[in-house]
Order: C-alpha cells, then structure tokens, then sequence
C-alpha cells in the first residue's frame, strides 16, 4: 500500500509538471494531456506500483459513491489521466481519439478553451452518471471505480460537432481511418454508445459498463452546451473566421494581377460571411507555392501537404489592412 501511495504521489507530480509547462509555453494543450496520461500509465504500470489484481491507481481514480463525499472530489480532475493498467486498448483506444479530434479544435479555440471544456465536461460527465446510479441505489456499481478520459472526450467531440460541424477531421469508422465532418464523426461515436447500451452483439465493440456509456453521452451533450457559454464559446465563427483574421500574409500568393486583386477585396470586406466566403473561394484555386499541391485553411494556418504553410494572427478590433 506505501509503495502505490508513493507511485500515486509520482503520477500527480508528471501530471503537475506537464501541465505546467503547458501554462509556460501557453499552447500544447492535447500534447501535454496526452504526455500526462502515459506518464500515469508508465507509472502503472512499474512493477510493485500496484497491489495483485488492482487495474488503476485506487487513490487517483473516482468512485460513483464519493459524490455525496467532497473530500474525495479531488479525484475528479484525476481520474482523467488514469486508465487500465491491465490492457493497452483503453489510453490507446483514448489517445488516438484525442489527438485526431482535440488537435484540430485546440487549433481553432485555443488551449485555454479546449482545456477548459476538457475537464469541465469531464468531471460534470462524472458528477451527473454517480448521481444515476446512487439514485438506484445499484450495490454492483455504487462503489465501482471509474477512470479514464473517455468521457472528456466525448466533450471535446460534442463542442467541436456543434461549434464547427462541417470542418472536415480524420476519426476511426470501426476499422477505418476516414476524412469526414466533424458532425458525422459525432454522429458515429454516438452511434457506437447506443449500441453498446443496447447490447448489441458484434465483433469490432467491446463492451462498457451502463454508467461509463452515461457518464460519455452526459459529458457529449455538456460539451454540446458548452459552445453557448460566454468565455467557453470561441470568439470567431466557422462563417466568420476570415473576418477576425489579419489576412495580410495572403499577398505571398499573388501571382496576377487579378490575384493582387481578390486577395485585397478579402482583406478590406466588411461583411463577415462574405469575406469567408470569397476567402474559401480563394483557397480552392490557390497553389502552393512551393510544390504547386493543393492548399487548406486549418484554423489559423493555411497550409500544404509538402509542409508550406502561413500563419495567420488575430486582427485587433476594427483594424483593417493595407496594402
């Protein structure tokens, strides 16, 4: 029992220390989540770390009953770095989701956002599922330990559905890898939740405790929720991102004069939607510069495969560019 307490107290030093250096560096987000849980996991999974038959760190891990226990509510932040130590499918399964979907909306929201609706979504996911199951008094799961990012995730997800539906993202389809909206990849993983609740016999979804299935939709639909929330929401819309953008770098793609030309009526248009609109317009025709490949406009970075690329900063309130 000393030796995982004192692997426990390693596990909330990683995670202290990569979070940290999150706030140093002031982006990153996803890649220090993700560096914290592996760290947790490594430590897991360290020989004498955990006592014979325990799956995940007992202290750092959340139980549906402490709800109505406040001195245990600091796990609640915890268990989201924690996964089972007994099979590599669970952080894996948890990271892999993360990456493809937390990267690109970390892009567009920023680090401070993401992580805000990271635990937010996380830990109400939590609170709202333990409150199901004391309210039917279940013995097998009262005291059941719950762990993982899953449902965080599922927040992230729900956020990024409503807030930038048609932004296209690679999301695993079962066994494929697809480019899709990020409202279909939402779809989908809601689509999967119901089919485990409904016990539904295949062979690609394993299976998942009913209050795990709750504890993601709940979170799913806080995060939903969360895209109206002042401070929550990004400031910029999908229709009107090109509006709050300095699009002064785009001058680097004129080639023609007519070129010059549209690139200065996107940067001096007034109309949000419209100058969205004829920026989309713009990037379908434009090449890269440097490979003649196709371009794409990823938050605040237009980019090529070849790895060209312009960055793209904030415009201060009512400022408007010149040539």
């Amino acid at each position: 029992m000393a030796e995982t307490v004192a692997f426990e107290l390693l596990a909330v030093a990683a995670v202290a220390i990569l979070l940290g250096a999150l706030f140093v560096r002031k982006r990153g987000f996803v890649l220090y989540a993700t560096l914290a849980m592996f760290a947790v996991m490594a430590l897991q999974v360290t020989p004498g770390a955990l006592a014979p038959g325990a799956r995940a760190f007992p202290d750092l891990a959340w139980r549906y009953s402490y709800l109505t226990q406040p001195l245990e509510w600091y796990r609640l932040p915890t268990h989201l770095f924690v996964h089972d130590a007994s099979s590599a499918a669970h952080i894996v399964g948890n990271v892999f989701t993360f990456v493809l979907l937390g990267w690109p909306l970390e892009e567009k929201i920023g680090w401070k956002r993401i992580m805000a609706v990271f635990f937010i979504t996380g830990i109400v996911g939590a609170l709202i599922s333990s409150a199901f199951v004391l309210a039917l008094n279940d013995p097998l799961w009262s005291n059941a330990l719950g762990y993982g990012a899953s449902g965080a995730i599922f927040g992230v997800i729900g956020y990024f559905a409503v807030r930038y539906p048609q932004e296209k993202v690679y999301a695993p389809l079962i066994v494929v890898l697809a480019r899709v909206p990020v409202s279909v990849a939402a779809a989908f993983a809601l689509l999967v939740q119901a089919i485990i609740l409904m016990q539904i016999s295949n062979p690609f979804i394993g299976a998942l405790p009913w209050p795990s299935v709750l504890a993601h939709v709940t979170s799913f639909v806080v995060g939903m929720v969360a895209t109206k929330v002042p401070g929550l929401r990004a400031a910029d819309s999908p229709r009107e991102r090109a509006f709050h953008l300095d699009l002064s770098p785009l001058r680097e793609l004129a080639v023609k004069p007519s070129d010059k030309m549209e690139i200065e009526g996107i940067i001096r248009e007034d109309i949000p939607e419209v100058a969205q609109a004829k920026l989309d317009a713009f990037v379908k025709r434009a090449r890269c510069p440097k490979c003649q490949g196709v371009l794409e406009l990823k938050g605040k970075k237009l980019a090529s495969e070849c790895g060209w690329s312009l960055e793209f900063e904030r415009r201060k309130a009512d400022a408007r560019s010149k040539p």
